[in-house]
């Protein structure tokens, strides 16, 4: 989530010139901000279905699913058209689709801190859940990191970097979502949560 962030902020001035029109720079590079700040509103109502999904059918089945929503909605946005081929159509894909993103994401790092709380041992637990945003600044340093080598390499305007290279953080969303999808299915929801869901079956039955 984070290095794909990272690289969308870092690409912005590309993403500009592929989905906006190119009469005025700088409106297109608000815009695509823009389109940044906006899928940002949708973070609270996935919070809240995700935080929900995960009491009622287990962590492990939120992350699970909320990682292919959101690996695939990356991984889309690599594929759009630009503004050229589709007109303003181009614009509202991206923002649909970082919309869903976010939605998805939502349920990423709360859901990934509880999971981790809920296995960690008590005396390590701290440590264990420092992982969620020590991940996040990874991410963010790689995806800076790839965009600053292909600025340098190619430059701003190449056609390599404006017609490929951007499209690339992207397209690695979906192994990388596959992979952590592929693991979390194999994983056993944690304990306190078996005994949370034995509780209620007895109260239930109660």
């Amino acid at each position: 989530e984070w290095f794909d962030y990272a690289s969308y902020s870092y690409l912005a001035t590309v993403i500009a010139l592929v989905f906006f029109p190119d009469e005025d720079r700088f409106v297109a590079v608000m815009s695509t901000f823009a389109v940044f700040a906006l899928s940002f509103l949708v973070r609270p109502i996935g919070a809240i279905f995700w935080g929900n999904m995960g009491d009622k059918k287990g962590r492990k089945w939120a992350l699970s699913v909320s990682i292919l929503l959101m690996s695939g909605a990356t991984f889309l946005i690599g594929c759009l058209p630009g503004y050229a081929v589709i007109g303003v159509g181009a614009p509202l894909l991206l923002l649909l689709l970082r919309m869903v993103q976010s939605f998805s994401a939502a349920g990423e790092y709360a859901g990934a801190a509880t999971f981790i709380a809920e296995y960690a041992p008590h005396n390590h637990r701290g440590f264990y859940c420092s992982m969620v945003p020590a991940s996040t600044a990874t991410g963010l340093l790689i995806g800076s990191a790839l965009a600053t080598f292909m600025f340098m390499t190619w430059g701003h305007d190449s056609s390599f970097v404006t017609e490929w290279g951007w499209r690339i953080p992207f397209w690695l969303a979906l192994p990388l979502g596959y992979i952590t999808h592929y693991i979390r299915t194999h994983l056993e929801d944690s304990p306190v949560y078996a005994q949370m869901q034995e509780r209620m079956k007895e109260m239930g039955e109660k």
